[in-house]
């Protein structure tokens, strides 16, 4: 993965490596003139604005490292102890479980599967895959644009934004595993209601 923010100049410190994981990025920085002239941060960022919060600085490079690689290291535990205590399967789908010739279909209204590669790694699990278009231009094969505006059937609250090359496909409900249909079928359920209450 690429950083558009590696050698960014914050708080007088140039920003040197940086491990993206959990949404966030971890980053070790130096100002050869600081007291302390290594610091390590949490980096969180969105399309407006970017935020380097938790900083711990050090006079010595090595316990740096050793700081960020911990904070590196607790991230990727929690989320193989979430795993573990919540026996969440961890291969993810792959296109074969979409309606064959989907690719080519509009996606809007429609359950879609979010390709594993265009997902962090250590979010390429089934249900982090799994998404109900709701509109955008992408949602058209023949559209303007490329973007297609998606609920996560497992997390709805909010909407996420990705791309038409993101997405393999129309999920085959037949295909998936049962608690996937009765998430589909839940959320089809609730959108039916909404619309009768109108």
């Amino acid at each position: 993965m690429g950083y558009d923010f590696k050698d960014e100049i914050v708080q007088g410190y140039k920003i040197r490596e940086a491990v993206h994981i959990c949404g966030k990025d971890y980053v070790i920085a130096e100002n050869p003139k600081a007291v302390q002239p290594y610091v390590t941060w949490q980096r969180t960022a969105n399309d407006l604005i970017s935020s380097y919060d938790c900083g711990n600085y050090f006079s010595n490079y090595l316990e740096a490292m050793i700081d960020l690689t911990e904070r590196i290291r607790q991230e990727a535990q929690y989320i193989l102890d979430y795993r573990e205590e919540h026996s969440i399967e961890t291969t993810p789908f792959i296109p074969d479980v979409c309606i064959p010739g989907s690719e080519d279909m509009d996606y809007n209204g429609k359950f879609v599967l979010i390709k594993a590669s265009a997902l962090a790694p250590e979010y390429r699990i089934p249900s982090n895959q799994v998404y109900r278009a709701e509109g955008g231009f992408g949602c058209s094969p023949t559209g303007r644009g490329t973007k297609v505006y998606c609920r996560n059937i497992f997390d709805n609250d909010e909407q996420e934004r990705w791309r038409r090359h993101d997405i393999a496909g129309i999920v085959d409900p037949a295909k998936l595993p049962e608690i996937f249909r009765e998430r589909m079928a839940l959320i089809e359920a609730k959108l039916k209601d909404s619309d009768l209450e109108r």
